[in-house]
């Protein structure tokens, strides 16, 4: 077994990563990195309650740091858990930039280590269903792609992710999925424009996003919306030959929230009855059967990766979360701008 350490123990790190850890038998939870310190020893009695990353790198024994803290501590707690030559997991948005994320790439390789990005989204099963009918060409060829990631939250919340702080927004909470889903499916784009903005009353960070990638015979639209009811589109993809749709999100991450482990029965089993559907001229609208999500997918890799196989086994490369941020970046630029711009694309060898 290698010992894990988790760097923060907020939402994402209860959600998204511990369930995942715990119920891999390679990774054995080791500490956790938290100022409720008490409540931690409270549901972990075997875990040791930390105070800092220093404490984690004095210990010697841990072989990987999953970093699930606000946005903008990412890059110097990365820098310093690879730098002491442990393995770091990152929720994304990696970095804030694109700089500092190729900087922690070369961070990992010097210190015979690998960083690797979670991008979670991959996994769900209307992409993963969307992707599969792109890549068999059943669909035709791409024209217009539109990816919604909208909500019904028209009060704001007081939460980090919400203030007036380096790194927050909707742009660097949900950005990330819709970029490297966009990036997955089509590659990178020749230009981006932005349009980012405060709409709700009382609002302290961007609570709306509309970006638009730009191809040469193809856009995509990026789009995050904080007043959108149910039932919400997720993605529409018009090609030459008809439109393929998909509504609502993925149950996956519902299920963890209600505690639901990933080895349940019942995991992923539950899909809306109109998830996703083809509509052509020949033969008007058709429901599309749907592969289940899988986020556990991202943590066996890691499994292997620790196991032997490196950074070659890792689902998520150097160069893609490089990309992820580039265009983030670059979205954030536009939009101040209000101009189309042409992204600064760096190659990581």
């Amino acid at each position: 077994m290698y010992k894990v350490a988790m760097i923060g123990w907020g939402m994402s790190a209860k959600t998204f990563h511990l369930p995942y850890i715990e119920a891999n038998e390679t990774f054995q939870l080791a500490a956790i990195v938290t100022t409720q310190q008490e409540a931690c020893k409270t549901r972990y009695p075997n875990v040791a309650p930390l105070a800092s990353i220093e404490d984690v790198i004095a210990r010697g024994d841990i072989d990987m740091a999953v970093v699930a803290t606000p946005n903008a501590m990412h890059f110097k707690q990365c820098m310093q858990l690879l730098s002491a030559g442990i393995h770091v997991v990152v929720d994304k948005p990696a970095t804030l930039t694109a700089d500092e994320a190729f900087s922690l790439f070369l961070t990992a390789r010097a210190n015979g280590v690998w960083l690797a990005v979670f991008h979670n989204r991959r996994w769900d099963g209307d992409f993963l269903g969307l992707q599969d009918a792109i890549a068999s060409g059943q669909v035709g060829v791409p024209r217009i792609f539109t990816s919604h990631f909208d909500r019904f939250r028209p009060l704001p919340r007081d939460r980090w992710r919400e203030h007036d702080i380096e790194g927050a927004g909707i742009w660097f909470d949900l950005g990330p999925h819709l970029v490297d889903q966009a990036l997955c499916l089509f590659g990178r784009p020749d230009s981006i424009s932005a349009s980012l903005r405060k709409l709700r009353d009382g609002a302290q960070s961007v609570d709306y996003a509309a970006v638009t990638l730009h191809y040469p015979a193809l856009e995509v639209v990026l789009r995050s919306s904080p007043y959108c009811c149910d039932p919400a589109l997720r993605f529409q993809l018009e090609t030459d030959r008809g439109t393929w749709r998909s509504f609502g999100l993925d149950p996956q991450e519902e299920q963890l929230k209600t505690g639901m482990s990933p080895g349940d029965i019942a995991w992923r089993t539950t899909l809306p009855s109109k998830h996703a559907v083809w509509t052509d001229l020949e033969s008007g609208e058709q429901l599309v059967a749907l592969p289940p999500g899988d986020y556990g997918a991202f943590y066996r890799r890691i499994a292997w990766a620790l196991a032997g196989e490196g950074q070659s086994a890792l689902a998520v490369t150097a160069q893609q979360a490089i990309d992820v941020a580039t265009v983030i970046e670059t979205a954030i630029a536009a939009a101040e701008k209000s101009r189309d711009m042409a992204p600064r694309w760096q190659l990581f060898n």
